[in-house]
C-alpha cells in the first residue's frame, strides 16, 4: 500500500515510517502541510496518515484535500478531546488515533480504513 505519512516530529515520523515499511508498505513522508498538500495532489496514495498540529497549518486542511483526491486519511495526534475527534471526522478523517498509540492500534485503524489492503 502507498502511504503518505505527515508528521513534524522527526522521531515520531521515523518510527512510524519504519513500522509501516516493515509491514511492506511504500512510504512517502512530509513534515509540513504545504509539502503534504503538494504530494497528496501530485501523488497516487492509498492512504494518508497525518498529525494535526503542523508548523504551517493543520492536518484538518490536509484531510479535506485528501478527500477531494479520493484518498482516505487517518489522524494521529495528541489532540484527544471529543471536539477534536468530531473536527477530524468533519474534516474527512476516517479514523482519529490519540498519541501515544500502539502498533496494533495503527494496524487496526489501517485495516478498518483500507480493509482490502490494496
Amino acid at each position: 500500500m502507498r502511504i503518505l505519512v505527515v508528521e513534524d516530529h522527526h522521531d515520531t515520523l521515523e518510527v512510524t515510517r519504519r513500522i509501516l515499511a516493515i509491514q511492506n508498505h511504500e512510504i512517502t513522508t512530509a513534515t509540513t502541510l504545504s509539502d503534504a498538500v503538494r504530494l497528496c495532489i501530485k501523488g497516487k496514495f492509498d492512504l494518508v496518515i497525518c498529525d494535526i498540529g503542523l508548523p504551517d497549518g493543520d492536518g484538518w486542511e490536509l484531510a479535506k484535500v485528501a478527500r477531494k483526491c479520493g484518498c482516505p486519511a487517518i489522524a494521529v495526534t495528541g489532540y484527544g478531546m471529543p471536539s477534536d475527534i468530531e473536527k477530524s471526522k468533519s474534516a474527512g478523517f476516517a479514523e482519529h488515533l490519540v498519541k501515544p498509540f500502539g502498533i496494533d492500534d495503527l494496524s487496526a485503524a489501517i485495516a478498518r480504513v483500507v480493509p482490502e489492503g490494496i
